[in-house]
């Protein structure tokens, strides 16, 4: 398996959550988890979870959730500020895993 390019905190805050840059983050993600990191403990199980359904392709099909479709497993009423959840808990990991 090709090792990933690590994720910079600028494209973090910037990029757009296209499907190119979501598949990238969820790579991301995995090494993350590869190396020992209780994502838990740093974002939370609800954050964790926003994550995952948004960044990793779900189901047998192996689509992207959207962010409507996101909202809607999370059992909240509107997508409202979803981009910031993200942005936060990935900047969060960021700061927790730089080192690594």
């Amino acid at each position: 398996m090709r090792k990933y390019a690590r994720v910079k905190k600028f494209e973090i805050v910037y990029h757009p959550l296209d499907l190119q840059f979501r598949f990238r983050l969820g790579k991301w993600l995995e090494e993350i988890e590869k190396k020992g990191v209780d994502i838990f403990k740093i974002i939370g199980k609800k954050e964790k979870k926003r994550l995952y359904l948004y960044l990793t392709p779900q189901g047998n099909g192996k689509k992207y959730l959207t962010q409507k479709q996101v909202s809607l497993i999370l059992g909240e009423k509107s997508e409202y500020k979803f981009r910031s959840h993200i942005v936060v808990s990935l900047c969060k990991l960021w700061e927790e895993v730089r080192g690594l």
